[in-house]
């Protein structure tokens, strides 16, 4: 079955569509930015109205702090009944910290084009989880944040395909993404306890003088933590996946926070699992985009 898909760059379709001014948002466009502009002004009556969502009490903001940013689009694609809009929410200055890249969804009912609150808020919450993996990795050297940096925008928009794509997959494909998904949960809990393991080692050896407290609680809580993550990925899920790879954050912002100069010959061994952990979630894009799983570079 054919569909006509038409693909128009946003900028230039807003500035026409934007020059009627007063008049309701009815276009795909329009309603893509009073449905924005509602979110980032906590406009309950307005995000109801240009969305699917029924009814205020359902209206969340996606769980995020909206204040400030600034919604820009990308690509439109409206094919048939349904449309999607690449978007990026930024602050002020335009800085890669707190930038979400995603997609946002609309569906045309009988009262117009409106915004899948549901369909958007899984990309928007895929978004922002990349984002705050990124923005710990300040922690472990500018040369490994730069990278991250670098390829953020892509992983997100990549990790909201993977959304989509699980969505409209036939149960043979799903299969295929369960098989995917266990596979990367597998050697991600083998990384956790790697890691668990390692940092008990740590502990160990830098017991007595200099180590204070607080820092002996620390090390102990992230151990707790990897370990908890580690019995979460039994149930491999792609929420697991992505919560096991903020744990590693969490854990080596404590770590950077102690100053032993022992726990310089396990820097080397935590940064390399935190490699592999970017190379396991590459290959999962890797297969979901039918691409060959490649070595990662």
């Amino acid at each position: 079955m054919n569909r006509h898909m038409i693909q128009i760059i946003s900028v230039l379709l807003l500035a026409l569509m934007l020059s009627a001014c007063g008049k309701k948002a009815v276009t795909v466009p329009e309603v893509t930015k009073a449905f924005w502009d509602a979110v980032i002004t906590n406009d309950n009556s307005d995000a109801v109205e240009y969305s699917t969502l029924e009814s205020d009490e359902d209206f969340d903001r996606f769980g995020r702090d909206w204040l400030n940013m600034i919604p820009s689009w990308g690509q439109i694609v409206i094919d048939g009944d349904d449309a999607r809009v690449n978007t990026q929410v930024s602050t002020p200055d335009g800085t890669g910290a707190g930038m979400l890249f995603f997609v946002t969804y609309l569906n045309k009912t009988e009262n117009g084009w409106k915004v899948d609150y549901e369909r958007t808020g899984k990309g928007v919450r895929v978004s922002g989880s990349v984002v705050d993996f990124v923005d710990r990795i300040t922690t472990l050297g500018e040369d490994i944040q730069r990278q991250f940096e670098e390829t953020s925008e892509n992983v997100a928009i990549e990790m909201t395909t993977i959304v989509e794509q699980l969505d409209q997959m036939t149960e043979q494909y799903q299969d295929q993404a369960d098989k995917a998904i266990e596979s990367t949960a597998d050697s991600m809990r083998k990384l956790l306890d790697e890691f668990a393991n390692s940092l008990e080692k740590a502990i160990e050896e830098i017991q007595g003088p200099g180590i204070t407290e607080t820092n002996q609680t620390d090390m102990k809580e992230s151990v707790d933590r990897l370990q908890s993550s580690s019995n979460e990925l039994k149930n491999p899920s792609l929420d697991a996946i992505a919560n096991s790879g903020q744990q590693v954050i969490i854990v080596t912002e404590k770590l950077a926070d102690i100053s032993d100069e022992k726990l310089k010959k396990y820097s080397e061994q935590w940064e390399e699992i935190l490699d592999k952990f970017e190379d396991e979630m590459a290959r999962l894009i890797a297969h979901f985009n039918g691409e060959e799983a490649a070595a990662v570079e």
